[in-house]
């Protein structure tokens, strides 16, 4: 009879009885993602957050010999304080810029520009043959002028006072402020929740890891070290490459539009660092609030006509895109990420169909990944050693 302290382990399992666990580990931990996916968003913001922190905390904790709690506190306080102060200033700055713009004149401009459109091209040849637009153009023209459409009304609209009418509208009043205020509540615990689980996962970062490097077989500890010296240098280089990346574009934008005088140009630059985080599409979709602006406004500086501006604008968008992907691009993220276009083309569509946005922000780190890990697994497989391939030989 063995006794309850007795050190020594008990019969190992047979292969069926291992293969049979592991497949219920794994169908278990699917099972667990499924129910959390609707938390996994908040998870994975506090976790880039936690990622991008976690070197100044480091930094203070060895180089400045500060506690780690109060490393992390103060990093995380200057974090807060600085994204307060630049939130700030680019909200002012970007009214200002809204204020350049005249967005009230710009749509009577586009009006005008759609009436004159509206009584010139009433049909247009293509190749000899005469394609008549008369009914939509008179369709745009009614639309145009309707008092609904931007146009002269007979009059001025009238609203009734009886007090059914009065009742409705204070009804929608106080349940579009409602709506507004449950927005404002749940944005507010949603950024105080992911801050907090950002700080533990700080806080935690060392314990995570040694557990997880625990349940690695003691053989392979050292490849799995590796592994992940090799899945840290794919995100930061990629993280902090692609936000230095955006932040340079949107400058090179915001001082070229200011120099040729187009209105709002801190608006597209800002446009412009914003959606270049997202590759191969975000620069694309940046061009056009540039390209519409100039279109409508014309420039304030240079003497010519509104559609050579846009050629001229659209032309400097085009060389900033290339400049940024040949140039700027491979040399603040150099290799850490190695995918060919249509891998990153595919990922970026199932990212977004995934996760939306944040898929679309995350698309190539993680496809990289998973890349790397699959290429370690396929060379274990065929007994070829995975550290000599490209992207894995300097882990």
């Amino acid at each position: 009879m063995s006794d309850a302290t007795d050190p020594t382990p008990g019969r190992s399992w047979s292969p069926q009885t291992k293969l049979a666990v592991a497949a219920a580990l794994a169908a278990g931990s699917v099972y667990a993602l499924y129910l959390a996916r609707g938390a996994m968003g908040l998870v994975a913001v506090a976790g880039l957050i936690a990622f991008l922190l976690a070197p100044a905390i480091r930094f203070g904790h060895d180089r400045l010999h500060l506690p780690r709690t109060v490393s992390l506190l103060v990093v995380y306080l200057l974090a807060l304080v600085a994204a307060t102060a630049i939130g700030v200033l680019v909200a002012a700055a970007t009214v200002k810029s809204l204020q350049q713009m005249d967005l009230p004149g710009m749509a009577a401009d586009i009006r005008e520009w759609l009436l004159r459109l509206s009584q010139e091209w009433r049909s247009v040849t293509i190749v000899g043959v005469t394609i008549d637009l008369s009914a939509v153009m008179d369709a745009l023209h009614d639309m145009l002028t309707s008092p609904g459409g931007g146009g002269n009304p007979a009059g001025p609209p009238t609203i009734g006072l009886d007090p059914e009418r009065i009742g409705e509208l204070l009804t929608g009043l106080i349940g579009s402020a409602y709506s507004v205020l449950a927005s404002v509540i749940g944005l507010f615990m949603s950024f105080i929740v992911t801050v907090l689980v950002a700080i533990y996962f700080n806080a935690d970062s060392r314990r995570i890891y040694e557990g997880t490097l625990s349940m690695v077989p003691e053989g392979y500890r050292s490849e799995a070290m590796r592994l992940a010296k090799r899945t840290k240098a794919i995100w930061t280089g990629y993280l902090y490459g692609q936000l230095l990346n955006s932040i340079i574009t949107g400058f090179m934008v915001f001082v070229v539009l200011t120099v040729i005088g187009l209105p709002g140009a801190f608006l597209m630059g800002l446009i412009m660092a914003l959606l270049n985080m997202i590759p191969t599409f975000g620069p694309i979709f940046a061009a056009v609030p540039g390209i519409l602006a100039a279109l409508v406004s014309g420039s304030t500086r240079l003497d010519m006509s509104n559609l050579g501006f846009t050629l001229l604008v659209t032309i400097i968008y085009v060389v900033v895109v290339q400049l940024q992907a040949n140039l700027i691009a491979p040399r603040v993220m150099g290799s850490a990420v190695q995918l060919r276009p249509v891998t990153i083309i595919v990922g970026l569509i199932v990212g977004v169909g995934v996760a939306g946005l944040l898929g679309a922000l995350l698309a190539v780190p993680v496809i990289a990944t998973i890349k790397t890990y699959a290429l370690y697994l396929y060379d274990r497989v065929i007994d070829r050693d995975p550290f000599l391939r490209d992207g894995l030989a300097d882990c």
